[in-house]
């Protein structure tokens, strides 16, 4: 059957039709991919906020205490190597703390408030001296089995359930800079010997 004598019409306007519609889907796409694309400044902005949520070093201002009189701390004294087992050697101290019975020798006023003295750093070594004890009676002769530490008077950062080390660890924190000496430790302990509470004092310039 032959085709009506318009057919030829029909298709051209078929194809321009077909060509319109290609057309129109080509230009939605364009368009859709232009609108994700950043505009100008936006890459700086977002980068911008990406910088300004990065979060920053906390400066450390504990609170401080002055100490006036200075002390001199009585007790057991021991080499600590930093690059080794700290916590051991540590151990190892208050082992031989305990052994000693300091607070028959010394008379404190409070057996349970031990004093830890951290003295005579060595950077090169890496090595630091603790000595645990109590306040030295006044005229006590001294021996080889007990130790003399003095406590500088000045100003320290209080820093209650902290140690002397990790405050050293963070010392570029710290607003106030350390002075690396004679900083220590107060333990409270309970009648039996464990700890109840303890704070780190760090002598700051």
């Amino acid at each position: 059957m032959a085709l009506p004598n318009h057919n030829g019409f029909i298709r051209i306007i078929y194809f321009v039709a077909v060509l319109l519609m290609f057309g129109l889907a080509g230009w939605l796409i364009q368009s859709s991919l232009t609108s994700e694309q950043p505009y100008p400044g936006k890459e700086l902005d977002t980068a911008t906020d990406k910088s300004s949520q990065q979060p920053t070093k906390k400066r450390l201002t504990p609170k401080t205490a002055y100490l006036s009189n200075g002390a001199v701390i009585a007790g057991i004294e021991s080499r600590i190597d930093l690059t080794g087992d700290v916590q051991h050697q540590l151990d190892q101290s208050w082992q031989a703390f305990a052994q000693q019975d300091l607070a028959t020798t010394l008379t404190p006023r409070d057996p349970f408030k031990v004093f830890a003295v951290y003295h005579s750093y060595n950077q090169q070594q890496n090595q630091v001296s603790v000595t645990l004890g109590y306040p030295a009676p006044k005229n006590f002769r001294f021996n080889g089995r007990i130790h003399a530490i003095t406590v500088d008077p000045g100003q320290y950062a209080v820093m209650p359930n902290n140690y002397v080390l990790d405050g050293w660890a963070k010392a570029n924190q710290f607003v106030n800079p350390l002075k690396f000496k004679g900083d220590y430790e107060i333990y409270l302990l309970s009648p039996d010997y464990q700890v109840n509470q303890f704070t780190a004092y760090m002598a700051i310039q």
